[in-house]
């Protein structure tokens, strides 16, 4: 859940993590980095201003550079619909993990190659169209090979004729 969400964030953060054992925790070491990673889950019948929440999890990430003793820590919280049963901590950590690896991969590329964040697009249905419409460019371009995406927009950008021969398009 983000900042965005003070109320929520606050429930959750409310809730008697204190009392909770660490249902997984996991140690690994990546990119020059020891990392800790601890969830926590707790049913929640009531008290979450959540639709359909039966579960919140409590998710702390401890790192390091390797070979240093400073750890900077982060937790997180979120709330899912899933119970305990559908959903143990091990395997919600593993789907936050996998969801932020394809966040960060590809809101990284819209972000890098066509500036998202900086958009001044913001009502209605028009940033999801526009993220569709990067996420179609960055599929195309994928798909014909390309593995330097930022190059090939630049000659899309400089070449429209060749963009549009990539979208199947054709001008006589």
């Amino acid at each position: 859940m983000k900042g965005n969400q003070p109320g929520l964030h606050k429930q959750c953060a409310d809730l008697p993590w204190k009392r909770v054992r660490a249902g997984n925790k996991t140690v690994e070491t990546a990119n020059g980095r020891d990392i800790e990673r601890t969830v926590k889950c707790v049913s929640i019948a009531e008290g979450i201003n959540f639709p359909r929440a039966a579960q919140a999890a409590q998710i702390t990430r401890k790192s390091r550079p390797v070979g240093t003793r400073k750890w900077h820590t982060e937790t997180v919280y979120i709330v899912t619909s899933l119970t305990p049963s559908q959903g143990k901590p091990a395997e919600i950590g593993a789907w936050i993990r996998g969801h932020w690896a394809i966040e960060n991969g590809l809101h990284y590329r819209r972000d890098v190659l066509f500036r998202e964040d900086h958009s001044q697009v913001r009502n209605g249905e028009a940033p999801r169209v526009m993220a569709s419409l990067r996420n179609i460019a960055i599929t195309i371009l994928r798909l014909q090979g390309e593995t330097n995406l930022a190059k090939a927009t630049r000659g899309a950008r400089n070449y429209p004729d060749r963009a549009l021969k990539l979208a199947g398009i054709t001008i006589s």
